[in-house]
């Protein structure tokens, strides 16, 4: 890679000459200019991006930031951003937090030492710590989940769905189908994501005035592994199911896989209904019933909030709900 020092020892000018020249600061002879323009041509170098950076105060970068790199459930969301950030000459830096708060704040730390000219945020637990730590921010942030107790001055944007909506209105497909035996799957219950996604199943049971308990509630961690072990619980309750809401694909990959292999009908012995709806499914036999949770939207319009900051200087807050959608395919049986 050509330097600046490599043009200025082809031309014989100095690198501050040089410099001048190819960054527009300061005079520069018209004659010298074109002569070092030529020369940087033809050696085909390309402007640093440290320098770029502190003569113009942008990176030309977002960094994308979510908890799990091998879920499905974010690559609508990938694609999204990025087709809308290509759109602006910009990229952007996907980095993986592992569901670690230790690890969003790091990224957090990173932007504000101008690794990227903004961040969208995806985080299953926007607790007070980590909002505070974004209200420290001097650049722009958009967070893909709603956040409690926002104050009137908060300077980030907010892209979300309803997770408890989403977990209504699956609870509530099983439940018109004539399940009244139903249990939900979720995942930590000290993540703020799952205790809306409870909250959603809890809502529409106690609406149809169904009885549950603690009983009902198996916990995961949104992989086909974890799937497969609560399939191994649920075979095995003193409790009957006919009805399985779960909190998204993976989980119900592995618990119809695993159902399946110890010789259970989907749907006839087990229905189950998910959310998410990704790609994977269509995928699986039989497909999978379940609640579209808008990632495309939400990355597409997450990326546009964010450009508005960085590239129009908007200023102020915006907060956008996205409405989840019932998707119904073949894996619910109706008892009526």
């Amino acid at each position: 890679m050509k330097t600046l020092y490599d043009i200025a020892k082809a031309t014989g000018f100095s690198t501050s000459t040089v410099s001048r020249a190819l960054n527009n600061s300061g005079y520069c002879n018209p004659k010298t200019k074109a002569i070092i323009e030529k020369a940087a041509k033809e050696m085909n170098y390309r402007p640093s991006n440290a320098g770029r950076v502190l003569k113009s105060q942008k990176s030309d970068r977002v960094m994308f930031c979510i908890p799990d790199i091998m879920n499905p459930f974010y690559f609508n969301m990938i694609r999204a951003i990025s087709e809308r950030l290509s759109l602006n000459d910009y990229y952007f830096l996907l980095s993986y937090t592992m569901h670690d708060e230790s690890e969003e704040f790091k990224y957090l730390n990173l932007l504000q030492e101008h690794y990227a000219d903004g961040m969208i945020m995806v985080s299953f637990d926007f607790n007070e710590e980590l909002v505070e730590e974004m209200r420290k921010s001097n650049f722009p942030i958009v967070a893909t989940n709603m956040i409690p107790n926002l104050k009137e001055d908060d300077n980030f944007d907010i892209v979300y769905v309803d997770h408890i909506k989403a977990m209504y209105i699956a609870t509530e497909h099983l439940i018109l189908n004539g399940h009244k035996d139903i249990c939900v799957v979720v995942g930590n219950l000290s993540e703020q994501t799952s205790q809306e996604r409870l909250s959603g199943f809890e809502q529409a049971m106690n609406k149809y005035n169904i009885e549950f308990s603690d009983d009902n509630i198996f916990i995961g961690d949104y992989t086909i592994d974890s799937g497969k072990l609560i399939a191994e619980e649920i075979s095995q309750s003193k409790k009957k199911f006919t009805g399985i809401v779960c909190s998204n694909d993976l989980m119900s990959m592995g618990i119809v896989s695993k159902l399946q292999y110890k010789g259970f009908d989907i749907p006839n012995d087990f229905s189950i209904i998910s959310l998410d709806n990704t790609e994977y499914a269509d995928a699986i036999h039989p497909s999978l019933t379940s609640v579209d949770m808008k990632q495309y939207e939400l990355g597409n319009l997450s990326c546009k909030l964010l450009l508005e900051k960085i590239i129009d200087e908007r200023k102020g807050s915006k907060v956008i709900r996205l409405e989840p959608e019932l998707v119904i395919r073949e894996s619910v049986r109706e008892l009526n």
